[in-house]
């Protein structure tokens, strides 16, 4: 009896943990090998054009280049950054990547690197000492330039609907959804191949919002 309830709740945790991620791994430290064009919305109704432009994967800020340095831009200021195939909200996380959007419902992604996995990767490589590993996972914009390791990358989804930004979790759904559709949302994420990082049918739910 132990052994099947200790079974089930591994198997629930491994569930909602995989609801938040999407396990691959990128061999820098940026979201762009090179960087990039951007045109970056200010929330006094300005805009600023940024010829080398590139988002930071530790903490999703945003990040350029000024006289072959790599500068953090100041995120109090930023609305959105458009870049010619992408374009990012500003929400408390970082940086959130457009995914899709329904009428004026966006379906949104933020990618960091997995410092935690990281820190596991390292452990399991070699024997290591807890001062050895502060010092290795303590990734710095200065990396941007030195990349030379494989990182670990997450992903959380968010709905932003109207002016809310809804962590894509059941519990936080539920709080939001209209009475009316609970029935159908419910069906949705019992389906057999439903996965909380299936963009398909996270579409399918901010259709319900």
């Amino acid at each position: 009896m132990k052994k099947t309830l200790l079974f089930i709740c591994f198997n629930f945790i491994m569930y909602h943990i995989v609801a938040q991620s999407s396990v691959n791994h990128i061999d820098r430290t940026t979201v762009y090998d090179n960087f990039q064009n951007a045109v970056i919305y200010l929330n006094n109704g300005t805009m600023v054009k940024e010829k080398q432009a590139n988002i930071f994967l530790k903490n999703c800020y945003l990040v350029y280049k000024k006289n072959n340095s790599v500068m953090q831009a100041n995120m109090d200021n930023i609305v959105s950054v458009k870049f010619e195939d992408k374009e990012y909200l500003k929400i408390d996380s970082g940086l959130a990547c457009v995914i899709d959007s329904i009428s004026d419902k966006k379906l949104l992604c933020i990618t960091k690197i997995d410092v935690e996995t990281y820190k596991t990767q390292i452990l399991n490589s070699r024997q290591i000492t807890n001062l050895e590993i502060n010092n290795q996972v303590n990734v710095t914009t200065t990396d941007v330039l030195e990349d030379s390791k494989l990182y670990p990358l997450i992903n959380y989804y968010f709905f932003k609907v109207q002016d809310r930004i809804i962590k894509v979790h059941e519990r936080n759904i539920l709080k939001n959804i209209p009475k009316d559709n609970v029935r159908v949302f419910k069906t949705i994420i019992h389906s057999p191949d439903f996965s909380w990082s299936d963009t398909k049918y996270l579409k399918m739910i901010l259709s319900l919002l």
